[in-house]
């Protein structure tokens, strides 16, 4: 009888064993599956606000304002990297002449030297809907100021009809691009564009119209407001190394007990 208890003890040990080995091993190779997941981790971005801090094309700045938001995915499309652009108009009286509303009618901004836009991969919003070269403001100072691309509502980037455009109670107007450049990286393309934003290397310029219902204005330049950290990982895959930290969690607890067991 002794016997038979005592093979039924060294029984239900030898198979905590292998249950903590088997949850072992299947942790383990989750998280080797987890680490070639190609799919999006995480999402650099920076925020850029025209405002009190442009230089307006009036002497008296109406007081219209807009914000754009940067943000590359850390996963390339093919060769490409992808850019996706959130505008919003932000105009709410809040400086100059203190406009309440306008029409956000178009927004220009350069890129660095060995990076363009794939122009057969352009997806305009319904308010920007219109992909402009090579534009050059002579608003500001008059001083010829040339951009590599702009986003308008319409063909003539500086005047038309502004019914169609972003007012300042819409949705940001969302604009996904796809980036050439020699060897993709998502990571690069974002310095060089952080970089260059923030240290006054490029600016962005956007033009307005029917401000407070009359006046036009155009900004120059602005300031990056925000700056999301690098690595930053999506929720998805911080769960997911939640759950396998817990996992390791159980399987070392259940080493320790077994181990006080045995002696």
């Amino acid at each position: 009888m002794q016997d038979f208890f005592g093979t039924g003890i060294r029984f239900k040990k030898s198979l905590n064993v292998a249950r903590s080995a088997l949850l072992c091993a299947v942790t383990a190779s989750s998280l080797v599956a987890l680490s070639a997941i190609p799919a999006k981790a995480f999402t650099y971005r920076f925020t850029y606000d025209l405002d009190s801090t442009s230089e307006s094309s009036r002497n008296s700045p109406t007081g219209a304002s807009a914000r754009v938001d940067f943000r590359i995915p850390s996963n390339t499309r093919g060769d490409k990297v992808s850019l996706n652009l959130f505008v919003k108009n932000t105009t709410n009286g809040t400086f100059g002449r203190r406009a309440s509303s306008s029409k956000l009618t178009g927004i220009a901004f350069n890129l660095p030297n060995g990076i363009t836009i794939d122009e057969n991969n352009v997806a305009l919003s319904k308010e920007l809907d219109k992909f402009k070269k090579d534009i050059v403001f002579r608003s500001f100072s008059d001083e010829k100021i040339s951009f590599d691309f702009a986003f308008a509502d319409n063909n003539n980037f500086f005047g038309g009809n502004p019914n169609g455009a972003l007012s300042e109670n819409a949705r940001p107007a969302r604009i996904n691009l796809l980036l050439n450049m020699n060897r993709p990286d998502p990571e690069r393309a974002y310095e060089r564009l952080f970089n260059g934003f923030n240290r006054g290397r490029f600016k962005v310029a956007a033009r307005f119209q029917d401000v407070d219902r009359g006046r036009s204005d155009s900004l120059l330049g602005g300031t990056v407001i925000d700056r999301t950290p690098k690595g930053v990982p999506e929720p998805g895959i911080l769960a997911g190394l939640g759950v396998m930290s817990a996992s390791f969690f159980r399987v070392t607890r259940a080493r320790q007990r077994h181990q006080s067991s045995s002696k």
